[in-house]
């Protein structure tokens, strides 16, 4: 993210909140699983829409963020850490990390 600009990476830092909080972590979607718009995250984050579509394209440039097949911005690196974080924790309540008993 380094290699962004100054606009680009206040757009990533509060897009990471919001993915974050999101039914699936590491995609931009409200909590009923609706995509978040390029005019709505202005209007969530109180910035100007134009700011905000320069800051993402610029993220997905870099690669820094990605459209998933439904066009919705997505966080690789919030993706990865979601699955590790599951992993972890189906390991820590005895389950395999693949998902099935290994009983």
């Amino acid at each position: 993210m380094m290699r962004c600009g100054m606009l680009a990476r206040g757009v990533c830092i509060e897009a990471e909140i919001l993915m974050k909080r999101s039914p699936k972590p590491g995609k931009l979607l409200h909590t009923n699983g609706d995509p978040i718009t390029i005019p709505k995250f202005a209007r969530l984050t109180m910035s100007h829409e134009k700011e905000v579509t320069e800051g993402v394209q610029e993220l997905l440039i870099s690669g820094e963020f990605t459209l998933d097949k439904s066009g919705v911005i997505t966080s690789p690196r919030l993706l990865r850490q979601a699955k590790q974080s599951a992993k972890m924790k189906a390991v820590r309540s005895g389950e395999s990390p693949n998902g099935s008993d290994e009983t």
